[in-house]
Order: C-alpha cells, then sequence, then structure tokens
C-alpha cells in the first residue's frame, strides 16, 4: 500500500507541495499487486505517520493525504521497484 502511495505521488504534475493523495492510488496498487483496497487503508498508514491528513475541504467527505517523508518511503519501497 506505501509504494503504491508513493508510486503515484511520484507521478502527480503538480509541486511537490501541493501533491495529496487519494483513492486514485489504488490504481497503481491494482496494476503491480491485484486486488483492490478501501480509503480506510490510507488512514492505517497515517497512524505510523507514513502518510499525513491534508485539507478535507477539496472534495466533501473524501479525505486526502500527503506523504510525510517521500524520500523515507521511496527508501522502505525500493524492493518493490525491482520487481
Amino acid at each position: 500500500m506505501l509504494w503504491a502511495c508513493h508510486s503515484y505521488w511520484e507521478t502527480e504534475p503538480v509541486p511537490v507541495e501541493d501533491r495529496a493523495l487519494l483513492l486514485m492510488v489504488e490504481g497503481k496498487y491494482r496494476e503491480k499487486f491485484g486486488g483492490t483496497f478501501h480509503q480506510s487503508k490510507l488512514a492505517a498508514l497515517a497512524g505510523p505517520r507514513h502518510l499525513v491528513r491534508d485539507d478535507d475541504s477539496r472534495g466533501g467527505h473524501r479525505r486526502y493525504y500527503k506523504l510525510n517523508d517521500p524520500q523515507g518511503i521511496r527508501e522502505l519501497t525500493a524492493e518493490f521497484n525491482r520487481s
């Protein structure tokens, strides 16, 4: 899940400080690992502080997240880039 978040984050065509994650991450996850996930799993990643909640006002009841440490996450998930 964390790999999918980082992989999607790297493709966002906006400045780094404006990048945010939502369910679009699911496509990256499905491409790499198959299956789907619910947005609640993004909240679970926020617990260990890999993701931080972003402004909720963007899309009603949707929750957006930002990567807390993109370089650290890149290092944690590097093994999945090799496969």
